[in-house]
């Protein structure tokens, strides 16, 4: 079976091109062809949730096959309603009620839906729009085809974190580079966070604000696949990558206790061992696609 990934057609594709290389890492180990286009073509074509909606019109119109690819946490009768206080883009409710609408309307035409979440609350949120289509969550495993960052020996970043730039994350950030030497650049392309990482000790998860709901697995994912020692800031919910990164509530001292006496390099070491025994890529691929189409 071949499929199209059409990501291209997102606003901003640099957010999404983790999620590109992840879905393909999985349809390829599944022993299925790939591609990345920005245009619908043939095959089954993979839609990342809140690009550009014309080309899913197009495929519904058509009755051409299509699989969504869910990123954001349904909230009610929207996405990422998480109160007030949330900053800058995570805060336009119009946006995002805009966005939920368009999922709703869609959903029930494709082929399956493919979430970021393992969560049974948020799936069972899915499978409430999807209209008896299957719902699964995109295994995010160990690939060993996927080419891993080549570290470095010496290490001249102590914290690398990459993101937008909210006061929540400012204030952390800011504390940890009185004493450490912190790398904070907003957005990277996949090259450039390679590079990044390469050089860094420790890699961290900051919140958007206090009371955000959900950490980023793709983040997630790409630091633990990389063997990076991670530390993620607790959010109100946890992720499938929990077990090999380390959550805490005082983000500040606990890099501050790894990047004493070098420990996070045994961190670093421990988790992706266990990652890569735990979640093995091609059997976890294999059956997600089997039962993405069971329905035929």
């Amino acid at each position: 079976m071949k499929f199209n990934i059409v990501a291209a057609n997102h606003p901003a594709f640099g957010y999404v091109e983790d999620l590109t290389i992840i879905a393909r890492l999985v349809i390829e180990a599944a022993g299925c062809r790939c591609v990345l286009d920005g245009n619908a073509s043939a095959g089954c074509q993979v839609f990342i949730e809140g690009g550009e909606i014309r080309p899913i019109r197009r495929a519904i119109e058509s009755r051409g096959d299509f699989v969504l690819l869910a990123t954001e946490c349904i909230t009610g009768a929207t996405l990422n309603g998480f109160g007030a206080g949330v900053p800058g883009h995570y805060g336009n409710a119009a946006y995002w009620q805009k966005r939920f609408n368009a999922l709703k309307a869609c959903a029930p035409f494709a082929r399956a839906i493919w979430s970021t979440f393992e969560d049974p609350q948020q799936l069972d949120l899915y499978r409430g729009l999807a209209g008896g289509i299957p719902v699964l969550p995109l295994p995010f495993a160990h690939f060993g085809a996927y080419e891993r960052v080549q570290h470095a020996e010496a290490k001249g970043v102590d914290i690398l974190f990459w993101g937008s730039k909210t006061p929540h994350r400012k204030a952390v950030l800011t504390a940890l580079s009185q004493r450490h030497r912190v790398e904070w650049p907003e957005f990277l392309s996949d090259a450039q966070r390679r590079k990044l990482t390469a050089r860094a000790k420790v890699c961290v998860s900051v919140r958007q604000c206090p009371g955000w709901g959900v950490p980023s697995i793709a983040r997630y994912w790409f630091h633990v696949a990389n063997g990076s020692c991670l530390v993620g800031e607790r959010c109100k919910a946890g992720c499938a990558l929990d077990p090999y990164v380390l959550t805490v509530d005082d983000l500040p001292t606990t890099c501050d206790h790894l990047l004493a006496g070098e420990r996070w390099q045994r961190q670093a070491a421990e988790a992706y061992e266990r990652f890569a025994a735990e979640r093995p890529g091609r059997p976890a691929a294999e059956a997600f696609l089997e039962r993405s189409f069971a329905r035929t």
